[in-house]
């Protein structure tokens, strides 16, 4: 299960408020990967997808990519300087 913590609630919150799409919603999603696995991208768009998984934190809904879902597992979605995923288990990286 993904959760949210409390930085980075807050900053998903500034996030969408600060798009161009009104009422639009954060949605963390799988973007190509490389050797080291998936790589991961938030972006505000105007809705969710059907099959996508919400999570919820102190009333911000991050909306979760199915797939994302299924590799993220038991993560944690924090923010220092950045997003910060922790708890994801990794295959390690080639080179």
């Amino acid at each position: 299960m993904v959760t949210l913590t409390s930085a980075a609630a807050d900053q998903l919150k500034a996030f969408a408020q600060a798009s161009e799409i009104p009422a639009g919603v954060v949605r963390l999603f799988l973007t190509s990967g490389g050797c080291c696995g998936p790589n991961f991208a938030f972006d505000v768009v105007p809705q969710k997808e059907v099959t996508d998984v919400g999570v919820v934190h102190e009333g911000t809904t991050l909306y979760v990519q199915d797939e994302a879902v299924k590799l993220l597992g038991n993560t944690t979605i924090d923010f220092e300087d950045g997003f910060v995923l922790r708890g994801m288990q990794s295959s390690g990286c080639c080179g």
